[in-house]
C-alpha cells in the first residue's frame, strides 16, 4: 500500500482514491505531490491533511475557490457582511463578491486585492499576506502569478507550507480544531470527518 522515502510513509494512488473516493485519473496525478508536501514539510498528521485537503479542492480536482454565490448562498455563508439587498447586488457576480469579502484584510489593500488573491491552493490559501508569506518562504513568485497555485504540485506545496506554519500537526487528531484553522469555521466538517476517518483506518 505504502512505499517509503527518507522515512517517511508515502501515499499510492490506490489507496487515496479508496480512502477519498476520487476519481482514478486525478489520484495518479495528485499523488506524488501529496507525498512531495508530506516530505518537504514533514508532515505526520497524514491522515487530517488528506482530508482537508481533500475537502477544499472537491476531491482534488479543483485548486481555486468557487465563488459564484447566489444571494441566498452569500446571506448564509458571509452573514456578517452581507445585507440582503447587497447580496441581491452581488448575486452570481463572483469578482465582486471576493473584493467585498476580502478586501481590506488579509494584507488586500487595492480594490482588486480581493479576486486577484481569492483562495487558491490544495488548502485554499488566501489573501495578500499569506500568498506573500508564502512566496517568501518557498521562492515561488505566487505574487505576480498567483494562477501556478491552481498547478497540482504549488496547490499541495503551499498546503503543507501552511500546514507547517499554522502547527497543525499539533491537532492533527482534533478536526474540529483543524477545520477551523483551515477554514475559519466548520463548513463540510462531517465530509472532512468522514475522509479523515477512512484514511486513518487504512493508515
Amino acid at each position: 500500500i505504502f512505499r517509503y522515502a527518507l522515512g517517511v510513509k508515502m501515499l499510492t494512488p490506490e489507496i487515496l482514491q479508496t480512502a477519498t473516493n476520487c476519481n482514478a485519473i486525478t489520484a495518479a496525478v495528485v499523488t506524488p505531490h501529496i507525498n512531495s508536501a508530506i516530505e518537504k514539510y514533514k508532515i505526520e498528521g497524514v491522515a487530517m491533511f488528506i482530508a482537508q485537503t481533500c475537502h477544499e479542492s472537491a476531491k482534488f480536482e479543483t485548486f481555486v475557490e468557487n465563488l459564484n454565490y447566489s444571494s441566498t448562498g452569500l446571506l448564509r455563508t458571509f452573514p456578517s457582511r452581507y445585507t440582503e439587498s447587497l447580496a441581491l447586488k452581488h448575486h452570481r457576480k463572483p469578482e465582486m463578491i471576493a473584493n467585498h469579502v476580502y478586501g481590506g484584510r488579509m494584507g488586500n489593500t487595492l480594490s482588486t486585492s480581493g479576486w486577484r488573491y481569492k483562495g487558491r491552493g490544495a488548502i485554499q490559501l488566501t489573501g495578500y499576506s499569506n500568498y506573500r508569506s508564502y512566496a517568501l518562504s518557498s521562492g515561488f513568485d505566487v505574487i505576480n502569478t498567483p494562477e501556478l497555485l491552481e498547478q497540482p504540485y504549488y496547490a499541495f506545496d503551499s498546503a503543507g507550507w501552511f500546514w507547517r506554519e499554522n502547527k497543525l500537526d499539533r491537532v492533527k487528531d482534533d478536526i474540529q480544531t483543524a477545520t477551523r484553522k483551515i477554514n475559519g469555521g466548520l463548513n463540510g466538517l462531517d465530509d472532512r470527518n468522514n475522509i479523515y476517518r477512512k484514511v486513518k483506518n487504512l493508515l
